[in-house]
């Protein structure tokens, strides 16, 4: 029974596109030791190249003894790829003349990457330069990205054929940034906070009235105390005792949309409880307040949050980045998700004052990344519509990161209904192939075994 190592090429051709994955997964597993790959790129795409190099020719990917040449071609121009890509063949046999002559080298082009033009050309090239030479045909492939597959054309005696290649290489999220000359302007967390608490929160959101409660315990009791207040705008009434006053005032009020108060207004700063008895219980003994009638905000520092602010901010809602990452790590090991990380916060250089974006959560499986977008959102004027755009910016953020194979899902406390509906809107749009998820309110009490399955769908390993 053949394996791909029986489909490696002595010099491999790589087309470089703006997807980096096919070429780094191809350029691992299709080059015979002590071969050579050959980037081909376009102008625009030279620093692409030069990354990808970098990365392929690190000792640490076993990829040492392999030898690199680079090729600019114009995208666009047929006869530029062509003669490009038949002057390196050339090149080659000058300085490997021997096993050219005994017909003992073996060459090969993944054309799953560049423009539809350099593909065209440069399968052409090889093809006509092999027959030239009188070589064995030369072995072409592509990277299926709907089933994770690595695919070889059919040759003289030999059938099309593929091989599962989701879990053949291994490319860490700090990987996928560097391919992408993305800075990370942060460490990713790698453990939940206070994952007790945040697992008994998403089983009060699974319970639109305990929901209900949740939200107005935020609402009365935690953002008056928290948030600063800040002065509205006139014109408006004052009352007192019934009578219209008259005058200047400044009334304040704080909002949604205020900042919090600096943590050393916090310290200590007590408030009541929420009355969800087994989310108080939970709440109490993770943060060590078992028993005490208040809520002490200063409870958490040093148990994930390092300060009041970013415990009142985990409060509001940060708090559903810390589920999805504990429900995460809760899946089977037969999944191999090597890395799961939350707070993933790249910056893409040259971009309008260094462009920001977040993954809320992310988790990588051999080289496929998952992507989570968080929203505590479960009611509201306006929800589909908010929660779709962030499921869109989420999928268009992935898709650069971890190109044509990423998959992308949300977490939220909707509806059934309203999720079904954002769904199928987003998978008609964008992604028929399921490779966008939503996961509301009926999904939160089992959500470890939601996205388990979820992940065994889309890694299209069966």
């Amino acid at each position: 029974m053949s394996t791909i190592h029986d489909y490696q090429v002595d010099h491999l051709l790589l087309l470089v596109g703006s997807n980096q994955i096919p070429n780094a997964v191809a350029g691992k597993l299709l080059v015979a030791k002590g071969g050579t790959i050959t980037l081909i790129h376009s102008g625009g795409s030279f620093p692409l190249a030069q990354r990808l190099q970098s990365w392929l020719a690190d000792p640490n990917k076993d990829r040492a003894d392999i030898a690199f040449a680079l090729v600019q071609v114009d995208e666009s121009n047929a006869d530029s790829v062509y003669r490009a890509v038949y002057e390196k063949l050339d090149a080659y046999e000058h300085a490997h003349r021997n096993a050219i002559k005994a017909g003992t080298a073996r060459v090969g082009l993944n054309y799953t990457g560049g423009t539809k033009v350099m593909a065209v050309q440069a399968h052409r090239a090889v093809e006509e330069w092999a027959k030239t030479h009188q070589l064995e045909e030369p072995v072409f492939s592509y990277l299926d990205a709907r089933t994770l597959r690595m695919r070889f054309d059919p040759a003289t005696g030999r059938e099309a054929t593929s091989f599962y290649v989701g879990l053949e290489v291994d490319i860490s999220i700090a990987e996928l940034l560097l391919l992408h000359n993305w800075e990370s302007i942060n460490k990713p967390a790698e453990k939940p906070v206070l994952p007790q608490t945040a697992a008994a929160l998403l089983t009060v959101h699974r319970n639109a009235e305990e929901a209900r409660k949740w939200t107005g315990w935020l609402r009365n009791e935690l953002f008056p105390v928290a948030r600063k207040p800040v002065s509205l705008p006139p014109p408006f009434l004052v009352y007192q005792s019934g009578m219209l006053l008259q005058g200047q005032y400044d009334v304040k009020h704080w909002g949604l949309n205020s900042e919090w108060k600096a943590s050393g207004q916090l310290h200590n700063q007590e408030i009541p409880w929420p009355d969800l008895p087994t989310l108080r219980e939970t709440m109490s003994n993770e943060l060590g307040q078992h028993g005490a009638e208040y809520l002490n905000l200063t409870a958490a520092t040093g148990k994930g949050c390092k300060d009041e602010k970013e415990f009142c901010r985990w409060l509001s809602g940060i708090w559903l980045e810390s589920a999805v990452l504990g429900a995460l790590q809760q899946c089977p090991q037969e999944l191999h998700l090597q890395e799961c990380r939350m707070d993933i916060k790249p910056k893409v250089p040259g971009s309008s004052g260094g462009e920001q974006f977040q993954f809320d959560v992310a988790a990588i499986r051999g080289y496929q990344l998952f992507a989570f977008s968080c929203s505590t959102e479960g009611e509201g004027k306006g929800l589909k519509a908010l929660l779709k755009q962030k499921l869109f910016e989420a999928y268009v953020r992935a898709r650069q990161m971890g190109g044509d194979e990423a998959c992308t899902a949300l977490v939220c406390s909707a509806t059934q209904e309203t999720t079904e509906k954002l769904e199928a809107e987003m998978r008609r749009d964008l992604s028929p192939e399921g490779r966008i998820r939503v996961f509301g309110r009926e999904h939160l009490e089992n959500l470890a075994e939601h996205i388990a399955n979820w992940v065994r769908q889309q890694s299209k390993e069966h």
